[in-house]
């Protein structure tokens, strides 16, 4: 069925609309693959905040999987002017409209209490990380390299009480402590941690604005889409009644 006039510019407009829109779930798809697979940098950034970080990337995972579906079956129904993709794509794009419109109203509205998401990091959960991971020391090796990177960024030793977390192993403590420190890492990290949780809260409001636009300026390009995805289909159907009528 062919379509002529200004709805043969909607089909290209929505066309190209839809290729951009799969690329983006794409690119968000594939954003969040690489920080699960190589997350040392992500897991770096986010210390103390593990859990938040692997809903964040799973979040990203999912939303572009779905922006990269949607974005198929839209360019599918474009190319082959079918009414019942395109009306589809008009559905899903309109549920996810809805949830991106939502979000941003919702940061925009909480952006002073986003930092609630973030509890400040506490000492006896960073003691207890790390004397899970000496205690491992004996059956992993890799957790002797994890240690001396930790000792080696922070200038530190040991978790509580230095050299002496590592007596229990019958070494030479120049063995686990090659920078000779008295400071045990655990005040080390907790004082680092704790100065980043605080330049976080401070920045957080701002992102949540950046972000807020972000999406609302996403919605409203949704909002586009559906429009063309709506004429495109009612001129279809048009189509398809001048026919039956010959």
């Amino acid at each position: 069925m062919a379509l002529s006039g200004c709805y043969r510019c909607i089909k290209y407009v929505l066309c190209v609309f839809n290729v951009l829109f799969w690329l983006t779930g794409c690119l968000l798809l594939a954003v969040g693959v690489w920080a699960v697979v190589d997350s040392g940098e992500f897991r770096d950034y986010a210390s103390g905040y593990e859990w938040e970080h692997s809903i964040a990337v799973y979040c990203l995972i999912t939303i572009g999987s779905i922006l990269s579906i949607i974005g198929f079956i839209g360019c599918c129904g474009v190319v082959r002017e079918s009414r019942c993709l395109l009306t589809l794509f008009f559905v899903l794009l309109l549920v996810v409209n809805a949830v991106f419109v939502s979000v941003g109203l919702f940061l925009v509205f909480r952006r002073e209490q986003v930092h609630e998401w973030f509890p400040p990091p506490e000492r006896r959960t960073i003691s207890g990380k790390l004397y899970m991971k000496i205690n491992s020391i004996e059956y992993d090796d890799s957790v002797l390299t994890y240690m001396e990177e930790i000792q080696q960024k922070y200038k530190c030793c040991g978790a509580d009480k230095g050299v002496a977390d590592y007596n229990f192993l019958n070494r030479n403590s120049n063995d686990f402590c090659k920078i000779q420190q008295e400071q045990p890492c655990t005040d080390a990290m907790f004082r680092a941690e704790t100065d980043r949780h605080r330049n976080m809260t401070k920045a957080l409001p701002k992102y949540a604005i950046v972000t807020s636009a972000i999406i609302l300026g996403i919605g409203f390009l949704m909002i586009v889409g559906l429009v063309f995805s709506f004429a495109l289909s009612c001129a279809l159907r048009n189509e398809s009644i001048e026919i039956d009528r010959y």
